[in-house]
């Protein structure tokens, strides 16, 4: 069958209405049928080369995984920040990395975001001010600044203004993290969390529609591990809650917490990770919201009661009928990584990847695996042999993997990264044809109004294709009637912003997705 080309997507859909526990439960299970006919298909396989980011005398250091060190604008621009003190630089297609570029002289822990337009930029760090100590001597006190970059096409230019003080109070704060979103109103948020080291708690301040908010403290944190918290995640279309704090707790009922706002109000502490005293003790956390779900997913380094013993790396996430799923161990057994592995995360296409730095026979590297929902690929490397540390991954919507880490193999440790390009023969394995499902958009890059969509399907039944701008919400959508295995029909992309999307085809227990580049 082939489709009118006059047939269009129509706007985004209504909030669905109140699903029954069993539709609940039924539509888990048709994604985790989905989710594993693609991770049973699919790895990392191969790389492009390992290449140094920074190359000068002063160590640099990627620390904490609980905030993003790395981004990718949708025009293919890549951002890298990190501490030694707070540096920042960035790649052009074309034209390579730009010089190192201090942000900010004093101050460590950066952490970044991109804008919901697909190309700004956010950076938040932790910043020594001055203060008077005991007896009218001099002090400092570590604060959240704050600073946002509009990029020009080559440079590091683009900074906005002077960097803001986030927490004007006096308080110790640290390590702070950062997420962006655009709401259902088309509104958009820049969301902060810190940890308040005076107070032993958790810190959000959050700006909307270009005015900041005043910072609030989130009660009940208690004992937090003050090296790797707090982590920071949105869902644009708030199904479940719209921002997830997560932090790990060491004391007066440890374990990882998870915060979750939803209609406005932050919502009591839930318990993600719960300890076993004397055997597994979580020290870090990083949660991400699966933007094809709206579930919130934790990742962390488990211990067995030891920060500078043996761990594991351990995922977990929150189903609206069931609540917080039982942990699991990512990792190949226990007794392989040691303190502190800081593992990061990031969903991209309705998979997590997770990354984590791992010792083995003495030698330590960076290690990976991708998937979620009890469907992962076998951990495999992607550096060895010399002394990674600190590993940060991002995930486009066009298919590219980087990763970013410190590498101790000199004197001063350096930044190093590697890439994953979809086509360039050295990277991921493609899933194989199970299902004969599949979607092609032409022209793809576009520049005129018009897009064509050919899909195929395993076999005659009814199906869906959404497109989702780069923040996850959903801009066009076209039934297909169960009347053939394949067509075509065309989109109306005239009215859309230049950016990237992505295209997603449902059929039954399935699903797959192509981006598309809108150029104006």
């Amino acid at each position: 069958m082939e489709l009118s080309s006059e047939v269009l997507l129509t706007g985004p859909p209504e909030a669905a209405e109140t699903r029954t526990k069993e539709e609940e439960m039924r539509t888990k299970f048709v994604m985790l049928l989905a989710i594993a006919a693609v991770c049973v298909t699919t790895a990392w396989a191969g790389w492009g080369p390992e290449q140094q980011i920074t190359n000068n005398k002063t160590a640099n250091d990627l620390r904490l995984g609980n905030g993003h060190k790395v981004v990718v604008a949708a025009n293919g621009v890549r951002h890298v920040v990190w501490q030694g003190p707070v540096m920042y630089k960035r790649y052009y297609p074309g034209s390579g990395w730009t010089p190192d570029f201090q942000l900010a002289q004093n101050g460590g822990f950066p952490s970044i975001a991109l804008d919901p337009n697909g190309t700004d930029i956010h950076v938040v760090w932790e910043g020594s001010v001055a203060v008077p100590g005991p007896h009218n001597k001099p002090s400092s006190t570590n604060h959240v600044f704050y600073q946002k970059c509009v990029p020009g096409s080559s440079g590091n230019g683009g900074w906005v203004g002077t960097p803001r003080d986030l927490t004007p109070n006096g308080y110790n704060c640290r390590a702070p993290a950062v997420a962006c979103y655009r709401d259902g109103g088309n509104v958009d948020h820049v969301a902060v969390t810190w940890f308040v080291m005076d107070k032993d708690t958790v810190g959000f301040r959050e700006c909307v529609a270009g005015t900041w908010g005043g910072p609030c403290y989130l009660v009940g944190a208690g004992g937090i591990e003050r090296e790797a918290n707090a982590s920071i995640s949105a869902d644009p279309q708030a199904r479940y809650g719209d921002a997830f704090i997560s932090c790990a707790v060491w004391s007066g009922g440890s374990g990882v917490y998870v915060f979750r706002r939803q209609n406005g109000v932050w919502q009591p502490r839930e318990l993600a990770m719960p300890d076993n005293p004397g055997t597994i003790d979580y020290y870090s956390s990083c949660i991400e919201v699966d933007l094809s779900t709206g579930y919130p997913h934790v990742v962390s380094d488990a211990g067995g009661g030891d920060p500078y013993g043996v761990h594991q790396i351990a995922h977990t996430y929150w189903d609206p009928g069931l609540g917080w799923q039982p942990v699991e161990m990512l990792s190949d057994q226990f007794g392989q990584i040691y303190w502190p592995p800081f593992p990061n995360m990031f969903f991209s296409g309705g998979s997590a990847y997770v990354v984590w730095a791992e010792d083995s026979s003495g030698v330590r590297g960076i290690r990976y695996s991708v998937g979620q929902y009890a469907n992962w690929t076998t951990p495999a490397w992607l550096t060895s042999g010399h002394n990674a540390d600190s590993p940060n991954v991002i995930a486009s919507s066009t298919g590219d993997v980087f990763v970013v880490w410190q590498d101790g193999r000199a004197k001063a440790a350096q930044i190093w990264g590697r890439l994953y390009t979809p086509g360039s023969g050295g990277g991921m394995a493609r899933p194989i044809a199970i299902s004969q499902l599949g979607v092609e958009l032409f022209p793809n890059p576009t520049k005129t109004g018009r897009v064509t969509v050919q899909y195929s399907l395993p076999r005659a039944e009814p199906a869906r294709v959404t497109l989702l701008d780069v923040s996850g919400r959903a801009v066009r959508t076209q039934e297909i009637p169960a009347t053939g295995r394949s067509g075509s029909f065309s989109i109306d992309v005239g009215g859309l912003n230049a950016g990237v999307y992505v295209a997603r085809l449902v059929a039954g227990d399935l699903s797959v997705s192509k981006s598309l580049v809108v150029e104006r």
